[in-house]
């Protein structure tokens, strides 16, 4: 006797297990995608912050040196001067970025090189996250050529 098996399909059985193997292989990776696409937005956000606060410095550098700390302020329009470093991580939403200023001098024995050290920190994601760049800013020398 001669056993012809002509089935050409899936049973309902199988199917349900490929099914299930499938939904729980795009659960396991849904999680994955969520997270990767909320960090390209975050580190989109963070890049043009820093961008932005990377300008703010650029523009400073181009006009060194400055003779005064009030000078140097007026250069830095959008931001809000603090008082203390510690106040630099004080998010207020009317400006684009804090900053804070503080004189140093440099003595290598010789020379004596005033100037300024700049710290920026600009906020995104409505003040929840925030970079910080700092920089020397020359001043006007003081020593007699």
């Amino acid at each position: 006797m001669k056993l012809v098996n002509n089935q050409k399909g899936l049973t309902l059985i199988e199917v349900i297990i490929a099914v299930t193997i499938l939904t729980i292989i795009a659960v396991a990776f849904i999680p994955l995608f969520s997270t990767s696409f909320s960090n390209i937005f975050a580190y989109g956000d963070k890049d043009l912050t820093m961008a932005y606060a990377s300008d703010q410095m650029e523009m400073l550098y181009s006009r060194q040196p400055f003779s005064n700390v009030d000078e140097l302020k007026n250069k830095l329009s959008g931001g809000q001067s603090v008082d203390t470093r510690d106040d630099l991580y004080s998010y207020n939403p009317d400006y684009d970025f804090n900053y804070y200023i503080e004189g140093v001098n440099i003595s290598d024995g010789d020379t004596d090189i005033n100037g300024y050290k700049v710290t920026i920190v600009s906020f995104y994601r409505e003040g929840d996250r925030k970079v910080e760049l700092s920089s020397f800013i020359r001043g006007e020398s003081n020593n007699d050529d």
